[in-house]
Order: C-alpha cells, then sequence, then structure tokens
C-alpha cells in the first residue's frame, strides 16, 4: 500500500474516531465558530499553554530535562493542536474540519520560519549555504507533494465526495508540520 494512503488512512480514522466519540458525547449538530469567539478560544489556550510553560521553568522536572528550546517547541505545538482540537469539536463539519486544518498549516508554517532562522542563526557562516539549500529543496518538495495530493483528490482519482477536501487539507498540513519537525530535530543536536 503506498505510504499516501496510508497517511490518508491515519488521517481519515483519526478524524473519524474523534467525531464519533464527541458527536456520540454531545448528541448535538456542528456549530459555525464567529471569528469573535476563535480569538477568544485562541487567547485562553494561549494564556493556559503560557501558565503551564512558567510552572515548568519555575519547577524544572530534574528527571525529564528538556532544554528550553524544546520546551518552546512543545508549548509552540501544543497551542496549535489544542485549538485545533477545540475548533473540531464544536465545528465538526466537513467546513469547520477543512478550515482548521488550514488554518492550522499556517500557524505551522510560521513555526517552520521560526525554527529555521533559529537554526540559521546558529550554523556557521560558511555552513549556511547547505541550509538554505536544503530549504530550498524541501519548498520545492513540499510544492510537488501539493499539487499530487490535489491531483488524487480530484474525482477521476478518488471517486470524488466532500471528504475528499478533508484529506487534501489534512494532507497540507501534515507536510508542514513534518518539516517543522524536521527543523526542531536539528536544532536538538546542537
Amino acid at each position: 500500500m503506498p505510504v499516501l494512503n496510508k497517511i490518508q488512512m491515519k488521517l481519515l480514522l483519526l478524524m473519524g474516531i474523534g467525531l464519533l466519540s464527541f458527536s456520540t458525547a454531545t448528541a448535538q449538530a456542528p456549530k459555525e465558530i464567529p471569528e469573535q469567539d476563535l480569538v477568544k478560544m485562541k487567547l485562553k489556550i494561549h494564556k493556559e499553554v503560557d501558565a503551564q510553560y512558567k510552572k515548568l521553568l519555575e519547577n524544572p522536572d530534574k528527571d525529564n530535562y528538556m532544554s528550553k528550546t524544546a520546551m518552546d517547541f512543545q508549548m509552540d505545538t501544543t497551542r496549535i493542536e489544542q485549538f485545533m482540537k477545540q475548533r473540531i469539536a464544536i465545528d465538526y463539519s466537513t467546513m469547520g474540519m477543512v478550515q482548521a486544518s488550514y488554518d492550522a498549516e499556517k500557524e505551522y508554517d510560521q513555526l517552520l520560519n521560526k525554527y529555521y532562522q533559529q537554526l540559521l542563526k546558529l550554523m556557521e557562516t560558511r555552513d549556511k549555504p547547505l541550509l538554505i539549500e536544503v530549504q530550498r529543496n524541501w519548498l520545492k518538495y513540499r510544492d510537488s507533494e501539493r499539487k499530487m495530493n490535489a491531483l488524487l483528490t480530484e474525482e477521476k482519482y478518488s471517486g470524488g465526495g466532500t471528504i475528499q477536501r478533508v484529506i487534501l487539507a489534512a494532507a497540507y498540513l501534515e507536510i508542514t508540520k513534518k518539516r517543522v519537525f524536521e527543523l526542531q530535530g536539528y536544532l536538538d543536536r546542537i
């Protein structure tokens, strides 16, 4: 089975389980979330995560040491994941899931730039061109992978259906998210 199909199946399974457990627990229809409520939700999550972060800095776990960069990364990704999870819990319509995935991808793209810049600053001047080349190659990969995913969601390959929009949005998110984790892995090695 091709890797792409495995990824799609995992994403669908995770979304399906989440939707099933949420919808059976609440038995409510999905509802669109007004922009001001999204802003409030995001602020609340940021405050909660910031409080966790502060607590970690004040009382470090000596058995589970994490560098400041690793803690920053954990908090950054937690903010995105919690926000996406809460959004989908309220609006689990196809459009709600698609929009949550695209918005999370944009936030991961911001993290990608943040951690890329950190890595660039830490590298010696003579080694920076390699990182720049690798990142340019990744951007080409990302763009071609997006085209391939978009092509495979067309009706002639997928059979159609609104779930294809969810699959496409989730694929875009996973491509960027994976790269953010790769960059963090580079930072952890320095």
